[in-house]
């Protein structure tokens, strides 16, 4: 690295040189390495590339295979320092980090005036306040109340940046704006690679979303804001609005090329994603070195929380006619080999059945 850091500096020395010889020299060029904000934002290619850093706001392979540690349905090493007292900080979490809105935030406010049609621009600030939507929604639910910031914050504005937080309801009716400005903006309606931010997944976010805040409302009537539970109906309201709304669309069907024995597990397997179910996906690619570890965390006697489904959630797996196993008499003192007999074929293609073989057995690598 030194040999060629040296190098480096001997060409561009060169360069120098010469055009100090040369008295025809043009130093007001613009820097070929570099941009600037009317090459950005005046055109549909920068809007795009910028728009690119927005998919860091997705979560990342690893949160999305360990997103469950703390499930009811999950048997653990060990508790999360989440569920310990005096153990959970904003520093601990790792996530109090206000980088990405401030990115987002940037988009925004100089993602003005007419340099490119109206249209292309409102699509892409509705990508931007999409991802706003899950920035807010993700701070909501790991400190409740939170500052909801809509600007870039100068470093001499005192006022913002030492601003206390508002309350839940407020950031998260601005959380339904955002995600609703999305719907409407943001053009692409499909996308065979399901690998971009379209309509229907705004959609599905925003009745995912709209479920847990008024499913949230609901369980804790208690502990919010006086009336505040009152309004979660309006929100459950929401999330069933939306989620009609993917499905009236027409873009989505069951995945049924595996089978009834092998369909829902293709949806976790398959190198490419069955495209008729799937809405986005995290694209593995190994030429690219973009790689999950989930296989290492639950085999390993080391890494990972050790999870591992508890009885109890078995036992949700209806019976291939339909009826709960839970009906069965004495079903609570069944074998393995037998409780998991003539059960919903998705219960084999979660859990190692009797039928399991394991591929190279007895193979050291």
């Amino acid at each position: 690295m030194i040999q060629i850091y040296k190098s480096t500096l001997m060409r561009l020395a060169a360069v120098g040189c010469l055009c100090l010889a040369a008295a025809g020299c043009d130093l007001d060029q613009t820097p070929v390495s570099s941009t600037n904000a009317e090459a950005v934002f005046g055109t549909q290619a920068g809007l795009q590339l910028y728009a690119n850093s927005f998919t860091n706001n997705l979560p990342g392979l690893t949160s999305i295979t360990n997103g469950d540690n703390m499930s009811d349905y999950l048997a653990v090493r060990g508790p999360s320092n989440f569920l310990l007292a005096g153990q959970y900080t904003p520093t601990s979490r790792g996530s109090w980090s206000w980088s990405a809105l401030r990115n987002l935030n940037f988009f925004l406010a100089n993602n003005v005036g007419d340099a490119v049609a109206p249209a292309v621009r409102n699509n892409y600030n509705g990508l931007a306040r999409f991802y706003r939507a899950l920035f807010y929604f993700n701070m909501v639910k790991t400190y409740g109340d939170v500052p909801w910031i809509d600007h870039p914050i100068e470093i001499t504005d005192s006022a913002s940046l030492f601003a206390g937080r508002d309350k839940r309801e407020v950031v998260m009716q601005h959380v339904l704006d955002d995600l609703d400005y999305a719907i409407a903006n943001i053009t692409a309606e499909s996308d065979a690679s399901r690998t971009t931010i379209t309509k229907d997944v705004a959609r599905a976010w925003k009745s995912r979303i709209a479920l847990f805040e008024g499913t949230f409302r609901k369980y804790h009537a208690n502990d919010l804001a006086q009336g505040l539970g009152s309004t979660a109906n309006t929100w459950l309201q929401a999330a069933a609005d939306a989620a009609q709304q993917v499905m009236d669309g027409g873009h989505f069907t069951l995945n049924t090329a595996g089978g009834t024995d092998n369909s829902y597990r293709q949806l976790f397997i398959s190198e490419t994603a069955p495209a008729s179910e799937t809405m986005l996906v995290y694209a593995e690619d190994a030429t690219q070195g973009v790689l999950h570890q989930a296989n290492w965390d639950y085999t390993s006697a080391t890494t990972g929380v050790g999870a591992s489904l508890v009885r109890q959630f078995i036992n949700t797996y209806l019976m291939i006619d339909g009826t709960p196993f839970t009906d069965i008499p004495g079903h609570d003192t069944l074998s393995f080999m037998t409780e998991t007999k003539g059960r919903d074929k998705r219960l084999q293609q979660t859990i190692r059945m009797g039928s399991y073989k394991r591929l190279n057995a007895g193979v050291l690598v």
